[in-house]
């Protein structure tokens, strides 16, 4: 059997519940994504890919972030908007601070908001401080 590929054609929601602490709320009363504005650190691969995807299937407007895997981001890019989606490409170390707010600064002129975010690339500080709200 081959590999099962992720992508907007499979028109699939892998996030199939809501998960508020306590509490598991089926999608169909879940808030709707449409409109939103995501950001997808680590959106190229794996998990973070599918996410993509989902998302851009839901109707959010897709920001996939990638560090080095500029060919990966660029097909990701381009299937979810052959789908009908919207989505861009940011090319970006999550590890520099300086690179987190130039990406933040060039998602936000782009499409005016990022509504929420999702971390999928695992990081490691290599000695240097982590990134958090306090740097804004």
């Amino acid at each position: 059997m081959g590999a099962r590929r992720a992508g907007p054609a499979r028109n699939r929601l892998c996030l199939a519940h809501l998960i508020l602490p306590g509490k598991v709320m089926p999608t169909t009363k879940a808030p709707t994504l449409a409109g939103k504005v995501a950001l997808i650190t680590g959106g190229v691969r794996n998990i973070g890919r599918a996410i993509s995807f989902d998302l851009a299937a839901a109707g959010v407007a897709v920001a996939v972030n990638a560090r080095s895997s500029i060919g990966d981001g660029e097909s990701v890019v381009r299937e979810i908007r052959s789908a009908g989606g919207e989505a861009e490409l940011y090319v970006a170390d999550i590890t520099e601070p300086a690179a987190v707010k130039a990406m933040v600064a060039n998602v936000l002129q782009r499409f005016g908001r990022i509504g929420f975010s999702a971390a999928m690339t695992p990081v490691t500080s290599r000695g240097r401080r982590s990134i958090s709200t306090a740097d804004r």
